[in-house]
């Protein structure tokens, strides 16, 4: 449970950064200041891939320990539906890349090299997650897939690849993926 909740803790903590990191980013590219774009894309880079490996780390226990936790994770203890994704943090992250959209759209070209990066250690987020999903839920549900008010038919693992995708359209120009956002939002 201790290596659990620390690597959480370290999660949100690198997702306090990954969120000033993006706002620095915006910032950058509406001034046109494209060294301080260039850093702020290494920043959020260097903590989306912290994050990775903090999730890594949470979930690096044999799977039996993973009850206890799983216990922990389940209502009286927390809210039905419980999941990391509404916590404020988590929100204020996606929102911060919704609201990045229309600058990546007119900075690509200056910044693509730094973007693809970017790119690379949103899906090595997702791919840790799936990681450690797989090995403690395999084709389960997520807990708030197993609340009995979850109209998600998806294992986790197709949730989070759904978010994956979701994610990375939204920053990606030209990318735009409606009704998997849809579906993704309604689990």
């Amino acid at each position: 449970m201790s290596r659990w909740r620390a690597g959480h803790h370290a999660f949100f903590v690198l997702l306090q950064g990954i969120i000033l990191a993006h706002r620095r980013l915006e910032t950058a590219m509406i001034a046109g200041d494209m060294p301080a774009a260039r850093r702020a894309l290494g920043q959020a880079t260097r903590m989306l891939d912290g994050s990775a490996a903090a999730m890594r780390f949470a979930g690096d226990m044999p799977a039996e320990r993973y009850v206890s936790v799983r216990e922990s994770m389940t209502p009286p203890n927390v809210p039905a539906k419980f999941s990391g994704l509404w916590s404020i943090d988590h929100c204020a992250m996606i929102d911060g890349m919704k609201s990045l959209r229309k600058q990546l759209d007119n900075n690509w070209d200056a910044l693509e090299a730094e973007l693809k990066t970017w790119h690379g250690a949103i899906d090595r987020v997702y791919a840790a997650h799936a990681l450690v999903c797989e090995y403690f839920v395999g084709d389960g549900p997520s807990l708030a897939m197993r609340s009995e008010t979850s109209k998600c038919t998806r294992t986790a693992l197709e949730n989070i690849e759904a978010f994956r995708k979701r994610t990375l359209a939204l920053v990606t120009p030209g990318e735009t993926d409606v009704e998997e956002t849809a579906d993704v939002e309604n689990t």
